[in-house]
This record gives structure tokens, C-alpha cells and sequence, in this order.
């Protein structure tokens, strides 16, 4: 049976800690609590109960081969920028697709020209 988790900002219960490290993170921006990960319903040594602080659940998930926040922003960066390089693609293509269309108008145009001429 796998644990029900959830998101919680901050640790309020015993030991108010995360179990693997025993840190309980805050911004260091603004001071507030963390979201960490929490196991409602198990406890360990007898009433602890289980947090998993956010440093430690990106550690967990980065050795599960999840993506690294770093690594999903390079990521985001090089399809946006994929993205911006195929639209100039895209409209080089209408771009020559029209002047095409209009080489094959004006050579339709010429060989009417010449078969009235003859």
C-alpha cells in the first residue's frame, strides 16, 4: 500500500522537521513557510509524524529521473525559442509559396502572350 500525500506549507506537527534531513526550509526571500510533503496518518518512532521537506522531495525526484526545475526551464527556453524559429519558417515559406504562384502566373501569362503572337 502506497501512502496518501499531500502539500502542506510548513510543518506543524512533531517534530516539525523533515525526516530525512531535519530541516524545515523557509523562503529566504520573504521568510514564509515551504509547501513539503506530508503523510497524513503515518508516524514513525512512536507519534513523529512524516514530513519530507522541498529540498529533499526535489532530490527524490531528480534520482527518479524527473526533470530538475533548471533543467525544465532550459527546456522552456529552447521550445520557445524553436518555436519563434519555425513561425519565421513558416512565413518564409508562405512568402515563397505566393511568389511562386506568382513566377507560374506570369510564365502562364508569357505563353499566352507568345501563342496569340503566332
Amino acid at each position: 500500500m502506497v501512502a496518501r500525500l499531500e502539500l502542506v506549507r510548513g510543518m506543524p506537527l512533531v517534530p516539525n522537521c523533515c525526516v530525512l534531513c531535519g530541516n524545515n526550509p523557509i523562503d529566504e526571500n520573504t521568510g514564509e513557510q515551504l509547501e513539503h510533503i506530508f503523510a497524513p496518518g503515518v508516524d514513525v518512532d512512536w507519534g513523529s509524524s512524516v514530513y519530507v521537506c522541498n529540498a529533499c522531495g526535489h532530490i527524490i525526484a531528480e534520482l527518479l529521473g524527473h526533470p530538475t526545475t533548471e533543467g525544465f526551464d532550459r527546456l522552456k527556453e529552447k521550445n520557445e525559442r524553436l518555436n519563434r524559429e519555425l513561425g519565421k519558417v513558416k512565413e518564409d515559406h508562405k512568402k515563397a509559396e505566393r511568389l511562386l504562384g506568382r513566377i507560374r502566373e506570369g510564365n502562364k501569362a508569357l505563353k499566352e502572350a507568345r501563342e496569340e503572337v503566332k
